[in-house]
């Protein structure tokens, strides 16, 4: 599964679509990943209201969902240096929102694109292990097309 972010840099302006993980990749700089456990959620947003002198709340859908990806991907350096280097300025690196676009094999063949709208990247925690670098990211938004 290859990963991509497309947005606004914290900076200001908007990114060139970021690789965060390229599945198996073509060469020896890309990132590998998602690596085993990746997960998708959706979720309801319920409101949750307590009527006066009730014993219980009472829950509301009011038709809005919640989508969240939590994937690790795997990057490889030529030097400790550079894995250290990454770590420390990858999160500054990547758009603080955009879309997320999804491409997976198809299953008769071919490729599927999927796109998460209005996606905030909740986290990316790099754990350096010497010349590689594991990054797990976070990300939550909206429909999922």
């Amino acid at each position: 599964m290859k990963i991509e972010l497309t947005g606004s840099l914290p900076t200001g302006g908007n990114s060139a679509p970021v690789l965060l993980c390229a599945g198996l990749p073509p060469n020896e700089t890309d990132p590998i990943g998602p690596l085993d456990d990746w997960s998708f959620e959706k979720t309801r947003v319920v409101q949750t209201s307590q009527p006066v002198r009730a014993q219980y709340t009472t829950q509301f859908f009011r038709g809005l969902r919640n989508s969240r990806l939590t994937f690790t991907a795997l990057r490889k350096f030529s030097t400790f240096t550079d894995a250290e280097s990454f770590c420390l300025k990858h999160e500054e690196s990547l758009p603080a929102r955009g879309t997320l676009k999804l491409t997976t094999d198809a299953a008769g063949g071919g490729f599927a694109a999927i796109t998460i709208a209005n996606a905030e990247l909740i986290s990316a925690v790099c754990f350096n292990k010497g010349r590689s670098v594991l990054i797990t990211y976070q990300f939550t938004g909206g429909q999922v097309t």
